[in-house]
Order: C-alpha cells, then sequence, then structure tokens
C-alpha cells in the first residue's frame, strides 16, 4: 500500500511552480499498483487562504471485479511522457467493486503552512513558487529597523526537493547594530516579504561587522 506523502519531485515542484501552475490529473490505483482511472484535476488557491483545494469534484469511473481500490495521485506529464506525481494520498480503507461503478472525490484540500511563512509567501508558494521570485534578504533589529539588504535568489533540487541559498549571504552592520530577523522576499512595485526567520540569538555589534549565511536550506514535510 502507497503511504501518504508529497513526493521529492512534489516538494521540488512547489518551490519552483507552484502546485496550481502544473496539476492536471488525479490517478486512482490499487493495492498493488494497477491503474484504477484517471481524471482530469486542477487546484484552486484563493489570496490569502492557507489550501488549495480541488476546482471540482473527482469521479473515477471502477470497472466489474475491481478489488482493494487502495489509493491516489495527482500530477501532471511532461512530454516525454513521463508521469510527475506530486502527492499519494491513501483512501481510509479499500474499495471492492463486484460490479461496475464510480468512486467520488467530493473535495480536497492541501494545507501550506510554517513558522516563518507570511501569507504573501503561503499565497505564492501555491500558485508560482518561490525559486523564479525570491530576489533579496534584509536583516533588521527588534524594532524593525532594517540594517541591511542584499541580493538573494534560491534553487531547488529534483534529487532532495530541497530549495537552498545558491550564495552565502554577508550582511554589512553598522556600529551598535543588533540584529534580530531577516525576510526574504521580492519587489514588485512594493517589496514582497515572504518568509520572515528570526535568528537563534541576538546579534549585537559594539563595532561596524558582518554577520554571514553560510548556507540556508528550506525543506517541505
Amino acid at each position: 500500500m502507497a503511504a501518504t506523502a508529497v513526493s521529492t519531485l512534489g516538494k521540488y515542484e512547489l518551490f519552483r511552480y507552484g502546485w496550481t501552475a502544473h496539476t492536471a490529473w488525479v490517478k486512482l490505483y490499487t493495492d498493488a499498483d494497477v491503474l484504477v482511472d484517471q481524471q482530469a484535476m486542477t487546484l484552486e488557491h484563493t489570496v490569502g487562504m492557507a489550501e488549495m483545494t480541488m476546482a471540482a469534484p473527482v469521479v473515477f469511473d471502477v470497472a466489474a471485479e475491481t478489488t482493494d481500490v487502495s489509493y491516489v495521485t495527482i500530477g501532471y506529464t511532461t512530454g516525454t511522457p513521463l508521469d510527475i506525481v506530486f502527492y499519494t494520498k491513501t483512501l481510509a480503507e479499500l474499495y471492492d467493486f463486484p460490479t461496475e461503478g464510480t468512486l467520488t472525490i467530493s473535495s480536497w484540500e492541501f494545507t501550506v503552512g510554517g513558522t516563518y511563512l507570511l501569507p504573501a509567501g503561503r499565497d505564492d508558494l501555491c500558485d508560482n513558487g518561490w525559486t523564479s521570485l525570491v530576489t533579496w534578504v534584509k536583516c533588521y533589529n527588534s524594532s524593525d529597523v532594517l540594517l541591511n539588504s542584499q541580493s538573494l535568489t534560491f534553487s531547488a533540487s529534483t534529487g532532495t526537493g530541497i530549495m537552498s541559498a545558491t550564495a552565502p549571504i554577508v550582511f554589512e552592520i553598522a556600529t551598535g547594530g543588533a540584529a534580530y530577523y531577516m525576510t526574504f522576499g521580492y519587489t514588485d512595485g512594493t517589496d514582497v516579504v515572504l518568509y520572515k526567520r528570526l535568528y537563534a540569538t541576538t546579534y549585537t555589534f559594539t563595532t561596524a561587522g558582518r554577520l554571514t549565511i553560510s548556507s540556508w536550506a528550506i525543506t517541505l514535510w
């Protein structure tokens, strides 16, 4: 039986493109990994909401004498063709069809959240991904005063599903600066802040100096 999980490529796709941009189908399988049926599927996301949802219910057609219907997958197919599976969901129980029938998924929500994830970051993660958007990282003190800003880009790995900064980050901090947190995002008329990360401790600079973030990896569970 396939376990419920986001695949490595599903994590990569979320960071790189967002799921609403690519999700095209949902497939139904038996416990023996035999394909039962495939139906079109698209995901929607409303700005400000924490979920991606199906645009419409999905109705699978199941042939007679089909047993142990077990799980579904969502994803899309490239031109190879190659199925890119984002997510696998194990059904609550095994379903047997002694006669021809249907299996319906009326609704399905994919919740996106995280300790440091901001609302704009959630919206872009669902619809656009992050790696093509992020251009800067900024360092602030506890009073939200900007201490320094640097360029930043991320890349996502198809092999691990992890998004990482493409180079170390070096903040230039003036005398008296007390680095408390950093944000990353992009500018589209105004700054769009996607993510806010508090440091493990406040870094106080009695003289001017540098605060270096040697590496930064963001993972999905």
